[in-house]
């Protein structure tokens, strides 16, 4: 049965998405008139194509999880500890984010080092600067 809460409230979620994906863009190409009846099959033919993609997924696993409908498929389910796989998350971002933070801070040095060595020279032009290449 949580295999089915988790397919409903991922359906639902794509749902909502979709349905507001597709009145900010019809509303964005609508802003100061009405829809019509095209803006509306075209947002309608949008949602039902997703919303079909999204049900043939979840019957494909479905189907994978109760392995008396398809036998053929080898797929395994595995319980998941929540908890460990979050804490796991947690210490790969934060390992990720010091290491931008450290170049970061990196660039802010050298930046800094560079605009208090720097001379100012008013005879120089932006022409008879060399750029690159």
């Amino acid at each position: 049965m949580a295999v089915w809460r988790c397919f409903i409230e991922v359906l639902f979620s794509k749902f909502i998405i979709m349905f507001l994906l597709l009145v900010r863009v019809g509303f964005a190409n609508v802003a100061t008139r009405f829809p019509t009846e095209t803006d509306v099959v075209r947002w309608a033919t949008a949602l039902d194509s997703n919303l079909q993609d999204s049900n043939q997924h979840i019957a494909l696993v479905y189907s994978a999880y109760n392995k008396d409908i398809m036998p053929d498929l080898n797929i395994e389910f595995k319980e998941i500890d929540g908890e460990k796989l979050v804490s796991d998350m947690s210490k790969t971002l934060s390992e990720m984010m010091n290491k931008k933070m450290d170049a970061l801070k990196k660039l802010v040095d050298a930046a800094e080092i560079a605009a208090a060595e720097y001379k100012w020279d008013k005879n120089l032009m932006a022409r008879l600067v060399k750029f690159g290449d």
